[in-house]
């Protein structure tokens, strides 16, 4: 699971909103399968923080 993977799925849900509407089924699940990337990236964050590891090549970068 990517940031890139995020993007598409927030994408998805403009397109969704703005086609069907913001509070239906389409948008709505759409928003909750967003809400499990995010949570699942979230998470993916903390333990590398924890582990003192980069989740995303571009973080700590800059000292490099």
């Amino acid at each position: 699971m990517h940031q890139t993977d995020i993007e598409k799925k927030r994408q998805q849900l403009i397109n969704m909103v703005n086609q069907y509407g913001l509070t239906s089924t389409k948008a709505l699940l759409c928003s909750q399968e967003l809400d499990q990337l995010l949570q699942h990236y979230q998470q993916k964050k903390l333990k590398s923080m924890q582990s003192g590891k980069p989740c995303s090549p571009f973080i700590n970068s800059a000292k490099t």
